[in-house]
Order: structure tokens, then C-alpha cells, then sequence
């Protein structure tokens, strides 16, 4: 179980009986701290009154982040209006990922178990019935006290290579500007831990090394119609790689990666208007992006299947799109007021492809499914923004006041 007050067994909306509901959603609205906070001094008293095990701890999830990059670049002036820019980016990513115990909260050491997989679907298998489920079949039997490495041990390896070239011209109306990229990008797991449910190259070792080739071409141009007024137009194009969490299945102790992992496609153009007078700069613009071919992995607690599972979802397609205005008025000498005002949209674009496995056994219980998607909202961002700065400058000081939506 968990402590946690919000954990979703403990919410109104989990109580079949629609009494119970009432009862708990009053327990809420009342402010009771025993319903509406962890209570650590229960915590403590547990750990302190069990001789022989620890109930509760604290972990950190560290993520120790390395990259090494190299990037060359020169540039040619053809003339007075036209030049060309190139160069070539290299990148090496190491990047560690590790649970370290924080605080046993008075408890005794623990043994570096898979805790998890003992409560989960496995419970009841004879394969594993009698087994510890070490985390790490290569240190077996380990304590873990405070400050100790545990639980994981991995490492994501990624490398990138890129080659550009951007041509610009410039003369006194029209402006325009083309760029192209081409990489090359490959990613793997590290494992550090042998997890014994998942011997050798399951989990320890380096996993198969996926390469994606890449690109980018953009193009834009503009016309001044005077200094005053400006409109462009660009437009872009890219295959790009997935991240790793899109890629690994269960990257905390698996080796295992999706079959066919593809790059994601990306399409989308802008159009900008800018005005600028005496004490009035504005700006307009409308964007339209789509992706398509996109991979999800999610990780979470089936109730229905009373597993631990993995969800892989693939073929996922999104459209953005909207309008945002800013704005510059220069009041007086001193008083200037900024504002901005944004409306966006962003939807999928299609019903992924969907299969369910157990995380434990990484057998599907769910296959060739479909997620009716298509038309929904997508989350993570706002709607609507609107912003406002009022800004006061006198003298070397500078007082400003911001309203945002």
C-alpha cells in the first residue's frame, strides 16, 4: 500500500458503495489532517515497533545527467545580401539512473528485494514461489541502509551526429532562408543490476543499440513592405528521433525495447505579421504543426487485472494549431505596457494501436487493441493565455507589475 493520502483507493470515486462515497468525500471536506495529510509519526511507530522489518522509507530517484558535445561551424559571405552558414554537431549522452535510499525513518536495514513483483501478478506463481527476487543477482542478499544504491541501476547511452547548411538572402524588401539537417542518432540501455527474475542480458548488460536517421528542412521568407510593416511565411519539415521512455519498455530493470521503433514525422508552417510605429510594436501569428507515427510507453497499476502493467501504444498522431498576438506601447518616457494574448488547440490526429502487458512477466494480455483518440484535447498545455506588464522606469530604477492568465 501506500501512504499517501491521495492515492486513488482512498478517493470518493473508488467507493462502489455510493454511501461509503458520501462518507469519505465528508471526511475530505472536513479538513481532518489524519484523512488529508501523511501522518508521520504513524509511520515512524510502525518502523519503531517492528523488530524485524521495515514498513515505510524514503528514496530518491537520482538522474545523473552527462553529455559531451562538439559543434563546428563556419560562415561565407557570398556578397553584400547573401551568405551560407554550415557546420557539423557531435553529442555523446551517459546518463545514470539509480533509486538510493534517503531515510529507513528508524527501521532496520532493508534486503534489496523486488518487493513489487512479490505483491504483483507473480504472487501466486510456483516459478517464483521460494525465490528473494533479488535485484541484484551479483550482490545477493544485500542491506541497504541510508545513502545506499538499490532497487535500479541503469545507464541511457545516446549519441548524435548532424550536418547543416543554411543559405540566407537579405536585400532591401525581401528576405528569405533555407536550412537542411541531416543526423544520425542511436540509443541503448545499460544494465548495471541482474535482476534475478530477469537473468543475463535481460537485464544486465547492454541492450540492442537502435539507429534512427534524421532530418530537418526549413524554409522561410518575407517581404518589408516598409520599415514599418513585415509579413513572412515559413514552413518545416523533420524526422526526428523518439526519446528513450517512448523506446524502452520498463527501462528501470529491462533490457527489452519496442520491435520496430520509427522516428516521428513533423510538418508545420507559420505566418508572422509584424508592425511597428512610433510607440506601437505588434506582432501576429498563426501556426499550424502535425505529428504522426509518435510511440507511447505507460506504466501503471491495473485494478481491473490487479498487475502492474505496461501499455505500448503506437501510431499516435497530433495537430496543433492557433493564434497569438503581443504587443508594445510605449506610453511616456517612462510608463510602457506589454501585452500578449494567446488561443491554441491541440488534438490527436488518429486511434493508436494499443497493446497491454503484464509488467512483471511482459506477457500481453491485451493485443491489437485501438484507442478512439481522434478529436480528443491533448493535455499538458493551456488553451488560452493572456498576459500583461506594466512596466515603470525612472532614474535607473525599474518597477513592474504582471498580470497572467
Amino acid at each position: 500500500g501506500t501512504p499517501y493520502p491521495d492515492y486513488f483507493r482512498y478517493m470518493p470515486s473508488y467507493a462502489a458503495n455510493p454511501d461509503a462515497a458520501e462518507i469519505i468525500a465528508a471526511d475530505w471536506k472536513s479538513s481532518d489532517r489524519d484523512v488529508t495529510q501523511v501522518n508521520w509519526n504513524d509511520l515512524y511507530n510502525v518502523n519503531n515497533m517492528d523488530l524485524t522489518a521495515t514498513s515505510y522509507f524514503l528514496e530518491d530517484r537520482v538522474e545523473d545527467i552527462n553529455h559531451l558535445q562538439l559543434a563546428l561551424s563556419a560562415r561565407t559571405e557570398i556578397n553584400e545580401r547573401a551568405a551560407v552558414s554550415y557546420g557539423l554537431r557531435l553529442r555523446s549522452d551517459n546518463s545514470l539512473f539509480y533509486k538510493r535510499m534517503k531515510d529507513l525513518m528508524n527501521g532496520k536495514p532493508i534486503r534489496d528485494i523486488d518487493q513489487y513483483m512479490l505483491d504483483g501478478s507473480l504472487q501466486d506463481d510456483e516459478s517464483v514461489l521460494g525465490r528473494n527476487l533479488f535485484n541484484d543477482t551479483r550482490n545477493p542478499d544485500r542491506r541497504i541502509g541510508n545513502g545506499d544504491r538499490f532497487g535500479y541501476n541503469y545507464n541511457i547511452l545516446s549519441s548524435k551526429a548532424e550536418a547543416y547548411g543554411i543559405v540566407s538572402y537579405r536585400d532591401r524588401h525581401l528576405f528569405l532562408y533555407g536550412a537542411a539537417e541531416l543526423g544520425m542518432s542511436t540509443l541503448a540501455r545499460r544494465g548495471n543490476y541482474e535482476k534475478e527474475l530477469y537473468p543475463g542480458a535481460l537485464s544486465f548488460g547492454r541492450s540492442k543499440r537502435h539507429m534512427f536517421d534524421t532530418y530537418t528542412l526549413k524554409a522561410s521568407a518575407g517581404y518589408s513592405f516598409s520599415p514599418r510593416h513585415i509579413l513572412s511565411l515559413s514552413a518545416a519539415t523533420a524526422s526526428a528521433a523518439p526519446s528513450y521512455g517512448n523506446i524502452l519498455v520498463s527501462p528501470d530493470y529491462l533490457n527489452k525495447t519496442l520491435e520496430k521503433p520509427a522516428t516521428v514525422n513533423m510538418n508545420g508552417t507559420e505566418l508572422n505579421y509584424i508592425m511597428t510605429l512610433d510607440r506601437l510594436r505588434l506582432k501576429l501569428s498563426g501556426y499550424y504543426t502535425y505529428s504522426s507515427d509518435e510511440t507511447a510507453i505507460y506504466s501503471y497499476y491495473d485494478v481491473i487485472q490487479a498487475a502492474y502493467s505496461d501499455m505500448l501504444a503506437s501510431g499516435i498522431d497530433k495537430e496543433y494549431y492557433g493564434v497569438e498576438v503581443a504587443a508594445r506601447i510605449d506610453v511616456s518616457s517612462r510608463f510602457s505596457l506589454g501585452l500578449a494574448a494567446a488561443a491554441a488547440s491541440g488534438r490527436y490526429g488518429s486511434d493508436p494501436s494499443v497493446e497491454i502487458r503484464d509488467d512483471a512477466t511482459q506477457v500481453p494480455y491485451v493485443i491489437g487493441s485501438r484507442s478512439y483518440m481522434k478529436g480528443y484535447r491533448l493535455g499538458g498545455s493551456p488553451q488560452t493565455v493572456l498576459s500583461a506588464e506594466l512596466r515603470y522606469n525612472s532614474r535607473g530604477w525599474l518597477t513592474t507589475v504582471v498580470y497572467n492568465y
